[in-house]
């Protein structure tokens, strides 16, 4: 059996794991989505492949064995300021170019240096020969070469279209719009904060059947919860929190220098921030929401620390925090599509 685009998406959603469960995974095996937030299928008879799948896969079918899932979840654990790095190393004739061998090699490092390596037990024996170089990249015969650009646009392609899974995914009733108790648990699934209890319970305050609904002790953090707890989120709102993210790092040196003048960071000023550095222009919805689950004391404001802890997302899709990515969480994923009646294996002709 092969993984399909969609089961690939549902492993590297970072809802839940065996630490923190923020959206109520009832164990590390259940990956088919929780009691809060349900991962529905985007495509039942999965007719529709995206393209970018099709290129990374070995027989051009979006179909993805042990060896691809290892290359894809390699690829995204590379940050996006990193790309040409990346790259640039491997290329070690220095032509420009990386043929099917250095993009292997490349792979292999980065491999070794990531999470996923970390978390996978038992490791490959050779890494640079089993993480396979896609023929959809270098040709059937593996003898064409990958430009830098070629290289940073199949990465961006990848991370855009696993976006637009996950969104479609989350899109519970296929209006293209997500609650905000859904939007909440999507941010809090990137945050490496330790303070996850608090998140958790400011999540649930946005939850259409919470009990004690936007009651709080904290009466900024009150007027906020009902302010935010009928908005709905669009695909701008979840591509441009995505983008943020993606380019945290960047974010994170210009914000250290803006607070070297100013030690408190208020809603427009950090769109202004994030858009200098990434592109990206934060809806006013997502900045409420940024600063209701980020600005504690709910001053309206964010100083020195609490914005540089908020920061603290995961980049690559959360491919850069240490979670179960590896053989173990494949293979689960495998025997929940076995489980799965529109399952059907893919056989080799």
């Amino acid at each position: 059996p092969l993984m399909t685009p969609d089961d690939f998406v549902r492993a590297i959603t970072p809802f839940g794991g065996r630490d923190h469960d923020l959206v109520g995974n009832k164990s590390p095996g259940d990956y088919s989505g929780s009691p809060t937030i349900k991962l529905k299928e985007t495509s039942h008879d999965h007719t529709y492949v995206p393209e970018i799948f099709k290129r990374l896969s070995p027989a051009g079918d979006g179909r993805l064995r042990l060896e691809e899932y290892i290359l894809l979840t390699t690829l995204l654990a590379i940050p996006p300021d990193m790309y040409e790095v990346a790259f640039r190393i491997s290329d070690e004739n220095g032509d420009e170019m990386l043929d099917s061998s250095e993009f292997r090699s490349m792979m292999g490092m980065m491999y070794e240096h990531s999470p996923i390596s970390k978390s996978q037990k038992p490791k490959p024996r050779n890494i640079n020969e089993f993480i396979p170089a896609p023929p959809g990249l270098f040709g059937p015969n593996l003898d064409k070469s990958l430009s830098v650009a070629k290289f940073k646009s199949v990465l961006t392609q990848l991370r855009e279209e696993i976006w637009r899974i996950q969104f479609s995914m989350m899109d519970e009733h296929g209006d293209g719009k997500l609650s905000a108790h859904t939007f909440a648990a999507h941010i809090i699934s990137h945050a490496t904060r330790h303070d996850s209890a608090r998140l958790e319970r400011l999540k649930e305050m946005l939850s259409p059947t919470s009990a004690s609904g936007c009651e709080s002790k904290n009466k900024g953090e009150e007027r906020l919860c009902k302010a935010l707890k009928d908005t709905e989120y669009v695909y701008e709102d979840w591509l441009t929190f995505n983008g943020m993210v993606d380019d945290h790092y960047e974010l994170r040196r210009a914000v250290k220098l803006y607070m070297a003048r100013d030690c408190h960071l208020k809603k427009h000023e950090l769109k202004r921030m994030v858009e200098i550095v990434s592109g990206y222009k934060l809806s006013e919805a997502t900045l409420d929401m940024l600063y209701f689950l980020f600005d504690e004391d709910k001053s309206g404001v964010l100083d020195h620390e609490e914005f540089l802890a908020a920061l603290e997302f995961a980049t690559g899709h959360g491919l850069q925090k240490q979670r179960d990515l590896g053989i173990g969480r494949f293979i689960e994923c495998i025997r929940s599509c076995r489980r799965s009646s529109n399952f059907r294996p893919h056989r080799e002709t």
